[in-house]
């Protein structure tokens, strides 16, 4: 979170790794960002759904991203 110019509180909006959207709640994983609509959506997909294999891939390259730190 910043300050504004008008005193109040202005929250940073990161780009999400999984959907790339800009959001400002969300978790940080290995160095990215996963907005909570992605969390929540990683969490209850079924492992037998087309989009689990997205959201695995998408992981994955956070993994190697993180290796090569």
């Amino acid at each position: 979170m910043c300050r504004n110019g008008a005193g109040g509180v202005k929250e940073e909006k990161l780009q999400c790794f999984i959907c790339n959207h800009q959001d400002s709640s969300g978790i940080a994983l290995l160095n990215a960002f996963i907005c909570n609509r992605c969390e929540r959506k990683i969490a209850n997909t079924n492992p037998n759904h087309i989009k689990y294999n997205l959201f695995k891939e998408k992981i994955k390259l956070l993994w190697a991203k993180g290796l090569q730190l």
